[in-house]
Parts: C-alpha cells; structure tokens; sequence
C-alpha cells in the first residue's frame, strides 16, 4: 500500500481495498499557524451519559459551532469511528471521542476528520418562531462528491453538498434549506454521508436568498425490451390520528414510499451520480469501480437479472438508487433474481443474498427487488440485502424473498438512536413468506434497527428478531396489511427468544408505536415476545384491529407475563381506546 499525506494530516490510500500496513509512517508536522482570533470558552466537565444534554444553549435563528454538540458520549451525543481525537486539538472537556482541529481559516476549533456514518447531536434547539428556515453551514473539503445529512427530530430533511474549497484551511458557505418548524425545542443531528468533510459552523435564518438555477444536460437513457412488471400499491391509512400510522409525523414521503415520495435521486446530479447502468454488467462494473460516496443510478426502465449471482458486494458509502416514485409516479428501476437448474447457490450459507454490503453507509433507495419466491414453499432460502454494517433502505419495493427481504446482523448501535444500526423506511415490502421463516426484516446477533413509515404484507412476519440479548428495533408510524395468514403461523412484529443463566431472554429493547395493524382475524397474533426484554418492551398508540389477544408470548410462565413489559394505551379494533392489551401465553418453552 502506498500512502500519502496531505496538509491537514489525513493518509490517502492509492489502494483503498487493503487498509493494513506494517510499515511506520512518519509525517513531518507542518509549520504553526496562526494562533486564531477567537477561541471558545469550553464548558465545564460532564460525565457521559445515557441521555443526550446540551453543551451550551442554542438557538435559531442563530449560529451553532459544531464543537459545541451534546453530552453524553459515544452512541448518545456523537458516533466516531477513530479511537482518539485525531484532530489534535483540545477543546472539550468531557473526554468525547471525536476528532477536533484547528484551522487558520475559521475563528473556532472544527470537528474534523470524518468518516462515513459518523455523526454529531444538538438537543434542545430552540427555534423562535415557527416557519421555514434556511442553513448556511461553512465547511472544507479537498475532493468532489462529499455530502452530510441534515436531520430535525430524528427526521432526514436536507442533504448538503459540501463545495471543494482546494484545501483543509479554506472554509466555505453552502445554503439549504430546512422545512417548516414549529416553535420550542428540537434536536438536531448532522450525520456524514460520506466523511471528508471538515465542519466548523453552521448559521440559520428565517429567509432564504433565492438560488440561481444550473442548467443540467439532458441524458437520453437506453431503452430496455423487457417488459416491466406494474408496481404494488400501498394503500394511505387514515391521517391525523394520535394512534396508529396515520399520526405519521413524516407527512410526505408517504407511507410505504412510491408515487408521492420526494427524496428522490435524479439520474442527472453530479457530481454524485458517478454511473448510470441498466445492464448486470454495467452494474456488476460499476460496483467494481466505485468509491464511498458515489452513486450508481439505475434507470428508471431497467430491468436487470441477477440470476444466478449471490453476495455481490457495495462497497462502502456507496449509494445504488432509481426513481420509484418520481415523474408520472415512476415504477423504479427493477433488479430481480429467478431461479435456475443449476445457479450456483452457496450450498453453505442459509439465506444466501444477492447484495451484501462491504461496511458503513451504503444504501438501496428507489429500487425494485424481487426475489424469486412468492409463495409459502420454496425449495430453499434466499435472502434480498444482508448486512453486517449500517446501511439505509428508503423507498424501495422488495418481495418475493423466502428467507427475508432485509437482513441485519450484528450492527450495534443502540444508543438514543436505533437508526445507527440500520434505517428502513418508506418501502413496500410484501410476499416474503415462505413456511417456517419468511420475514420482511430482521435484525441478528445483537442487531438494532429504525423502521418506520413503511407497508407490509403477505409476509409470514413482517419484523422479526433472532432474540440475541443485545437485538433491538424501535417500531413506528408503519401499515401492516390484511394478510398475515394463520394456517401459515404468522404473526406481524416477532422478537425470538434464547435461553440465558438468567431466564429466558427475548432482546433487548423493543419499542412498537403508532403502528396500525388492519389483519382482523387472520393472523396468529400481531405482536410475538418470547421471552423478557433485557431492557424492555415498550408498546403503545397502536392500532389493533385483531379482533383476539393481540400479544402472544412463550417462553414466560403467568408470573413472568408482565416483567419488563410496558403497555400503554393503545386503540382496539372497534376504535376503543385500550388501556392494556390481553397476552396469551402460548407456551412456557420458546418454542
């Protein structure tokens, strides 16, 4: 491997597929610079802790440094890849683990060398007045195609695309702006697309200035033969409702992505479209050849077989996307696998997919992926993406898929924000199935997960976990359809559970709200425990229709039924508010 170094002390690999080295790299520091006019007065010692707490006031309109994120430590106020404050720059003073600099070129100290999937958290924002808002964040970056999202209250509402300013020391403004908010407190979290980025402030304001248009060429796509199958639709429950998916606060995107949906990736938006494919060479060439933070466009009317093809690797922040939802509400690009005689399945593996991803930050986004496998029965498993990284999946149709449509193992990241361990939302995901597993996601071996705002149906379980003691998912502002058959032992939200010195363990923290569930009386359960939460299982403003015990647990005796479950008001299936839901113990053992 061959290394440089450049001015702000960053090595930069001309092989970045072998991050390993024995050699000793010696850098020679660089001459001192100027000692900046204005230093910040850091804020007095805070322990870390479990709950995000600001570090200093902030307010909007106004300016936040990006030094100035919360308290609380890793996982809860900020996630830093790098042991170590790389920057080398001490400014803080309650040992966070991220990476601070001082640059000449700015008048505060910058969060610096960042990396795909990192982020950083201001709680209690106070914003003046409600109305839109514009922010203008002042940053540095030596390459093209770098980005960092933008989210209020847990909510993705702006991407940033930071400008190449030449070098580290040079900062400059990019304006975005944010929807409408209400007045009073909200939390801010800036999350690195794909890192390279070095952040030293950001300034909002309640106006605006106008943005002058560039003019985009016009690309004519290939056309395509195949036939394209008609997209499912998802049905719009009732809005503005306090219990179920209609109190989604996401608004538009609606639930379950499509027609409507607006975070969509135009085939024209360089510089970060850097492939447009609608062939499985192309897009097998494509993920050969691209790099954190690139996107490969699928066109629209593609149809690409996949047959065949297993474990094909996205490297790291790298972005597959099409246009499900956009213009004339498009279908999506189509990437499907079927079945053949002799198609190389690993014999090994139990749900071999066809997309796994190499690390962090990759993800599926205007998308249809179909399997092969629509019914009950399939001969075998197969799997849609499997991942042992985060990874995002918004606005995607995935079915057909025996095994499961997601996959999610291992990632971690609990904290205050499941989404660190994976982020699903606004997809339709429907006819995974088959007898025995057929999950549409499900997290493994000490998973978490946010899923919200997406549609599900005909699945044997729509959201299931293995039961690890660290397994985790928050549940919310979901559309669980009618067909949860019974014969088929289906029940829609599932926690397995696994035997411990301890009792019997089902996960770790389990949070389902404002989730409607329209199955009436077809389905074994809605909502399966089987076993006690580590932490918790936190249930509440859902909308029941089952007409029986909506919780069926196993793995429990009576005296256990209500350990560590936490049942809040919920709506019945006449439109009764519920003060509790009935559990039936379906068997003390796990099974």
């Amino acid at each position: 491997m061959k290394a440089t170094v450049d001015d702000a002390g960053r090595i930069a690999e001309s092989d970045e597929t072998n991050n390993v080295c024995s050699e000793q790299i010696t850098v020679s520091k660089a001459a001192s610079t100027p000692t900046p006019t204005q230093t910040p007065t850091p804020t007095p010692t805070e322990d870390p802790s479990d709950v995000p707490k600001p570090y200093k006031a902030h307010a909007m309109p106004g300016r936040i440094n990006f030094v100035d994120f919360d308290f609380g430590g890793e996982g809860v106020a900020y996630h830093d890849t790098e042991a170590g404050n790389q920057g080398g720059y001490a400014y803080r003073t309650d040992s966070a683990d991220v990476d601070i600099g001082e640059r000449s070129g700015v008048n505060v100290p910058v969060v610096s060398h960042t990396y795909a999937g990192e982020w950083i958290q201001f709680s209690e924002v106070q914003v003046a007045e409600s109305g839109t808002y514009v922010a203008t964040f002042y940053t540095s970056t030596t390459e093209d195609g770098k980005s960092f999202s933008v989210l209020v209250d847990g909510k993705k509402v702006a991407t940033v695309d930071a400008p190449n300013t030449g070098d580290w020391y040079t900062f400059a403004p990019i304006t975005v702006q944010i929807p409408p908010l209400t007045a009073g407190k909200h939390t801010i979290q800036i999350t690195m697309d794909t890192g390279w980025v070095d952040m030293a402030y950001v300034e909002f304001a309640t106006e605006a200035p106008t943005p002058t248009p560039t003019a985009t060429p016009t690309v004519t796509p290939t056309p395509t033969a195949t036939a394209t199958p008609k997209p499912t639709q998802t049905p719009v429950p009732t809005p503005g409702d306090e219990y179920g998916a209609g109190a989604n606060p996401t608004g538009n995107p609606p639930i379950g992505g499509g027609d409507g949906y607006t975070d969509i990736i135009s085939r024209n938006d360089p510089p970060r479209v850097k492939f447009i494919v609608d062939t499985r060479s192309e897009l097998l060439s494509a993920l050969q050849s691209a790099r954190s933070g690139d996107i490969i466009y699928v066109e629209g009317n593609a149809n690409i077989d996949m047959s065949g093809y297993f474990n094909v690797r996205v490297p790291t922040g790298v972005t597959i996307a099409s246009n499900r939802g956009g213009e004339d509400g498009a279908a999506g690009g189509r990437i499907f696998q079927n079945r053949l005689a002799n198609d190389n399945r690993p014999p090994s593996e139990y749900w071999p997919p066809l997309f796994k991803p190499s690390g962090a930050g990759t993800k599926f986004t205007g998308l249809r992926i179909e399997g092969p496998d629509k019914t009950t029965s399939a001969s075998d498993l197969r799997c849609g993406i499997q991942t042992n990284y985060q990874m995002e999946v918004d606005n995607c149709e995935i079915w057909g898929w025996s095994g499961a449509g997601i996959a999610v193992y291992g990632t971690g990241g609990g904290g205050s924000d499941m989404k660190n361990g994976g982020y699903f939302h606004h997809n339709n995901i429907h006819h995974c199935q088959r007898s025995g597993v057929g999950y549409g996601i499900v997290v493994a071996n000490g998973a978490v997960s946010l899923i919200e705002a997406n549609y599900f149906d005909y699945c044997r379980h729509a959201i299931a976990g293995d039961g690890h003691v660290d397994n985790g998912y928050e549940v919310r502002y979901n559309l669980f359809g009618y067909n949860f058959p019974k014969s088929n032992n289906a029940h829609v939200v599932d926690m397995h559970g696994v035997s411990t010195a301890s009792g019997n363990v089902a996960g770790d923290r389990l949070i389902i709200h404002h989730n409607t569930f329209e199955a009436i009386s077809t389905t074994d359960y809605c909502i399966a425990v089987r076993g006690i939460p580590k932490t918790g299982a936190y249930i509440d403003h859902n909308w029941i229709k089952y007409t029986g015990d909506p919780i069926g647990r196993t793995g429990v005796t009576t005296s256990q039924l209500n350990t560590r479950m936490y049942i809040g008001e919920n709506k019945g299936p006449n439109g009764q508010i519920l003060s509790t839901l009935n559990q039936r113990i379906i068997s003390t053992s796990l099974s």
